[in-house]
């Protein structure tokens, strides 16, 4: 049998909303009196992919989420909102 001729259907993928972890993101950054272009700067990203994770809830790369849950966002709060 020939790969071409399997019929393999998608695994169905839960698509988390991070919308939550995109404003606790927003929220500590400027409680912390941080500017969105030195988080940036600090953590060289683009304007353009911190906003969308703040305002969007555009997922980050794994290294991204942690290092931005380094930045002060509490597990618990970044996944349900609530602390």
């Amino acid at each position: 049998m020939q790969s071409g001729d399997m019929n393999m259907a998608k695994r169905p993928v839960k698509k988390y909303d991070l919308k939550p972890f995109g404003a606790a993101i927003k929220a500590v950054r400027t409680e912390c009196k941080e500017s969105h272009k030195k988080v940036c700067d600090a953590m060289y990203l683009s304007s353009r992919y911190l906003a969308n994770i703040e305002n969007n809830g555009q997922h980050p790369s794994l290294q991204i989420f942690f290092e931005l849950m380094q930045r002060g966002v509490s597990m618990v709060w970044a996944l349900t909102g609530r602390e």
